[in-house]
């Protein structure tokens, strides 16, 4: 254990994993966000944690370094909501170099920060069209969307709700990012449902 503890520690001071415990001090990765068609918002989270948002695709946002892969949830008038998902993928080239210079220790450290991990330069995004026999055709699409949305963010939230303590603030700080995500996600849903018209 004082072994393992010293490699963090060597680590953390060499700063082989080019970061800190915070995203603000991570490497960032730019991506470029497309859509078909282009005019899309989107919404990005990791783990349902929120990340950042787009006003309106083609747009480039940066992105931490993790080995979260990235949920992109993307609206438009007309089209179908998607949700599509930037993975996060392992640089073995990266993660070799670090083992050879520094040992496995280190290296797999750094990956458990997010260290040796990347993300693809462009995500794209098609959005289908929306066409409804009947309001109520409609009204089901969208409960089926939302109790999607709402599945993705609750278990993360439940699971966290449980670890965390009331008096750790940082803790219910990400609690609360999450439902803000979560609640933003089933409001542009709404919203989309609102504009979305149904054939008589």
């Amino acid at each position: 254990m004082r072994r393992f503890r010293a490699l963090l520690s060597t680590m953390a001071m060499a700063g082989l994993c080019g970061c800190t415990a915070t995203a603000e001090h991570r490497p960032h990765h730019a991506v470029a966000i497309h859509s078909e068609p282009a005019g899309a918002a989107c919404l990005l989270t990791g783990a349902a944690e929120p990340i950042t948002e787009v006003a309106a695709t083609p747009a480039v946002v940066r992105l931490p370094q993790s080995p979260r892969d990235v949920r992109v949830f993307c609206t438009s008038p007309g089209r179908a909501p998607v949700a599509a998902t930037l993975p996060a993928e392992m640089d073995a080239k990266q993660v070799t170099g670090t083992m050879v210079a520094f040992g496995a220790g280190p290296a797999l450290a750094g990956l458990m920060v997010g260290a040796g991990y990347r993300y693809a330069p462009t995500l794209n995004v098609a959005l289908p069209p929306m066409r409804f026999a009947s309001a109520q055709d409609r009204d089901r699409f969208f409960a089926d969307r939302t109790a999607e949305s709402r599945r993705h963010f609750d278990q993360p939230i439940r699971v966290n709700k449980g670890m965390c303590r009331a008096d750790e603030f940082g803790c219910q700080h990400m609690i609360a990012e999450m439902e803000r995500a979560r609640d933003e996600e089933l409001a542009r849903l709404e919203k989309l449902r609102e504009v979305t018209p149904a054939s008589p």
